[in-house]
């Protein structure tokens, strides 16, 4: 029997992390940089700053992007999967011949890149995202 939320997902959607994919101290940190994403668009929000231009600003100055939502069915009760970064994400690991494909390479991004995390409702939320904000990061057809 599949587990709730972890449902096949086909075409341009952004790859899903899977078990085993993080470790609690690793899922903690995606889901901190999340939280306080939010509590910042709270604040813009409060001066009269859209949500889509400090959600569009965010996405634009990082590099790699996680959407996170809450899933029961997950691991630690979060999903985690990336909405933004999937080409260098495989650059890091298949160009330094670290990993083959497939493998996740979250162990693998270094320090130095840009990386945030956006919260997000359910899984669909992050496609939707994906494809308003990253149009380039899709896969050619």
């Amino acid at each position: 029997m599949k587990k709730p939320g972890r449902r096949k997902r086909a075409g341009t959607a952004p790859p899903v992390f899977g078990p085993g994919s993080f470790s609690p101290d690793q899922v903690h940190a995606i889901v901190d940089m999340a939280n306080a994403r939010a509590d910042a668009a709270i604040v813009a929000n409060r001066t009269g700053q859209p949500h889509t231009t400090l959600l569009k600003r965010d996405i634009d100055s990082a590099e790699i992007v996680y959407g996170v939502w809450q899933d029961r069915g997950e691991p630690h009760g979060v999903g985690i999967c990336l909405v933004k970064g999937l080409r260098r994400y495989h650059a890091m690991a298949h160009g330094a011949g670290l990993a083959p494909p497939g493998t996740t390479l979250f162990r693998l991004v270094p320090q130095e890149v840009r990386t945030t995390a956006i919260r997000c409702s359910m899984y669909e939320e992050a496609v939707v995202m994906r494809q308003v904000y990253c149009p380039e990061d899709e896969p050619e057809a």
